[in-house]
């Protein structure tokens, strides 16, 4: 049966679907695992480009200082005092580096801020799925469910048809029975016999019928059988 089908499908695609749905909600959690170690990395980074940023400064203060005091020398202190520039010159940089750094990184920051963002926004979405998935499944059980009730209420029908046809061919047999013994009775018997004999008839219609639904309700079971299989 096309609907017998189109069930079974429909649960082998639900269940498809939970399959990759799991798959999808671990990457997501691993993707936003390694989301929230870059940012604490990112962050940590960031307290060394500060740490850098403020020893550059004092350094240049002092590379400063020392280049005053190197002139207060004279030509005593003009060694000291290239040294000094040097150091203030390499001072500069470092604070520069630093500040560049530093730009990238709040860029990073930014970037992981914002992929964060969205892997939430993903985890929902995949936790909104799993739910209707579930809803899903839990739909398909019920029918499953009701299958079995149907499957149940068929075997009773088929008992209850067996017993009928039973009781038919006893009742066929009586009323052949009895046109047997009319045939030697008086002609009122014989009225008997000839409306034993459409009796008859009929029963051998409602046999028929009763056969027929038989064969109805064997085929309806068969294919609810498939169905669960």
């Amino acid at each position: 049966m096309e609907a017998t089908r189109v069930c079974s499908n429909g649960a082998e695609a639900v269940d498809e679907l939970k399959a990759h749905n799991r798959n999808s909600t671990d990457v997501a959690a691993f993707i936003a695992n390694d989301i929230v170690t870059l940012k604490s990395s990112s962050q940590d980074i960031g307290a060394i480009i500060d740490v850098i940023t403020s020893i550059a400064a004092q350094t240049n203060l002092l590379a400063l200082n020392a280049a005053i005091e190197a002139a207060r020398a004279g030509d005593a202190g003009r060694g000291f005092g290239v040294v000094a520039e040097e150091v203030r010159q390499l001072a500069d940089q470092s604070s520069n580096a630093a500040r560049d750094i530093a730009r990238l990184i709040t860029g990073i920051q930014q970037q992981v801020e914002q992929a964060n963002s969205a892997i939430l926004e993903l985890q929902n979405n995949f936790q909104a799925q799993t739910d209707a998935v579930q809803k899903t499944g839990d739909a398909f059980a019920m029918i499953a469910d009701s299958v079995n009730d149907i499957v149940k209420q068929i075997e009773q029908v088929n008992s209850s048809i067996l017993r009928l046809e039973e009781g038919n061919m006893i009742i066929n047999d009586s009323f052949r029975s009895l046109a047997a013994s009319s045939e030697a009775t008086t002609a009122t018997t014989t009225n008997i016999s000839l409306a034993a004999e459409e009796q008859s008839a009929s029963t051998q219609q409602i046999v028929a019928s009763i056969s027929e639904l038989h064969d109805l309700a064997t085929e309806l079971y068969e294919s609810v059988r498939l169905f669960k299989t």
